[in-house]
Parts: structure tokens; C-alpha cells; sequence
């Protein structure tokens, strides 16, 4: 029995998020042609030099993926099984901790996570379950916007940064990118350009912003 591989789609995602680790398998697009790889080369995603026509994403097993975003990012990809006398579904969860303590009963006891993922689509099989929610879970990995520093001096600032992070991070592709079958988009955003699409939001909280949007018939509460 062989650890299944990873689909393309989360290939893009686990290298937008950082995933550098050396894999036997890769995926190539050359001119919009996607090819499934060997790694022949003992290269990981920042060794290629990529090309506007030309990508490499590195192709891991799940269960590798599914350990660097435990060890990397405190994300937890958890599937339980729901059985029944006909069969058996699979569930799927994913949560980043923030390592937020109780201080008061035990200072070393974990009592929450910032984001949630909870699936309940009873996935037929565990591996279809795993792939979903690794790609939920690279979804969950929290990117902050340039200028968090000003949160301190402005509160609405705080607020648009905090509540589009909240609300958004998980379909800001589908906000910001085209998408050719309006399920998917075309492609993800890197970490930078998630970090541009969310500070755009925090500045229109700051004075600049609030009169831009006043300027146009909005008013901030």
C-alpha cells in the first residue's frame, strides 16, 4: 500500500504557503501543459527558477503535507469515520491554533484555535476526505496584512483587518482572481498578494481611506 499523492490544486496551494520540503514527485507546467513528474533533479519548489510559461510545484504524499502543516503552522488535519451497516463516511476538520493558554487552570493547556474548518460532507473514502481538508487547511493558514502596527492608533483599521481575515481569507481567490467556471478561481494568490488585497481593505478604516469612501457616498460607522 503506497501514501496517495497530492492533487495539483493543492500543489499550488502548499507552495503558495511555503512548502519547500524535498519530494520524489513534482509537477511541471510548461505552457500551460501540466505534466505529473518525477523529481529527478533533488530540487524543491525554491530551487526552480520559474518562468511566466514555465512552473514547478512539488508534489508531496498527504500525509507529509498533512505533518508539515502540523509542525510548521499549528494546523491540525483531523478525518473521523462514520460508519454505518452499509458503509462507511468520512469527516473532515481542520484547525489552526493560536496557542491561546488558560493561564488560570493549566498554562500549558491549549484552549483554543483562531480558524475553523468543519466539514460534515461524509467524503466516501479517507483519502478524499484528507485531500479536502488539506486544501481547507492551507486555506486556514492566517496571512496579515503590511500595516498591523497602525492597529494600535486606529481601531476601524483593526476592525476591516481583522473581520476580512475572519470572513474572507478562505474565498479572497474567488474575490480578487477570475474564474473561468465560477467554482474555482484560475490560479491562488501568493502570500504578498494576499497581504496587498487585505491592507487595501484596512486602509479604507484609516482618515484617507474613511474620506475616499465618503467621497463616494459611504460613510464608516
Amino acid at each position: 500500500m503506497e501514501d496517495q499523492l497530492i492533487t495539483f490544486e493543492t500543489a499550488e496551494l502548499a507552495k503558495v504557503n511555503g512548502f519547500d520540503e524535498l519530494t520524489p514527485n513534482l509537477y511541471v507546467v510548461d505552457t500551460d501543459v501540466r505534466t505529473a513528474k518525477a523529481n529527478n533533479n533533488g530540487r524543491t519548489n525554491s530551487n526552480y527558477i520559474e518562468r511566466k510559461d514555465y512552473k514547478v510545484y512539488s508534489r508531496p504524499t498527504q500525509s507529509l503535507l498533512q505533518k508539515w502543516l502540523r509542525e510548521t503552522h499549528n494546523i491540525d488535519v483531523v478525518i473521523a469515520p462514520e460508519r454505518y451497516t452499509d458503509g462507511v463516511n468520512y469527516l473532515v476538520q481542520a484547525q489552526k491554533w493560536d496557542l491561546t493558554t488558560d493561564h488560570e487552570s493549566n498554562p500549558n493547556f491549549v484552549i483554543k484555535g483562531s480558524y475553523w474548518f468543519n466539514d460534515n460532507g461524509e467524503y466516501p473514502t479517507y483519502e478524499t476526505a484528507l485531500e479536502k481538508g488539506l486544501i481547507e487547511a492551507l486555506k486556514l493558514n492566517k496571512i496579515k496584512g503590511n500595516k498591523t502596527y497602525r492597529h494600535t492608533n486606529n481601531p476601524l483599521e483593526k476592525k476591516l483587518h481583522d473581520n476580512f481575515i475572519k470572513e474572507h481569507i478562505n474565498d479572497i481567490e474567488m474575490i480578487c482572481v477570475d474564474s473561468d467556471d465560477g467554482m474555482k478561481p484560475n490560479r491562488y494568490l501568493t502570500d504578498d498578494e494576499k497581504r496587498v488585497a487585505i491592507s487595501t481593505i484596512q486602509w479604507l478604516g484609516s482618515p484617507v481611506g474613511q474620506s475616499f469612501l465618503e467621497q463616494n457616498g459611504f460613510k464608516l460607522s
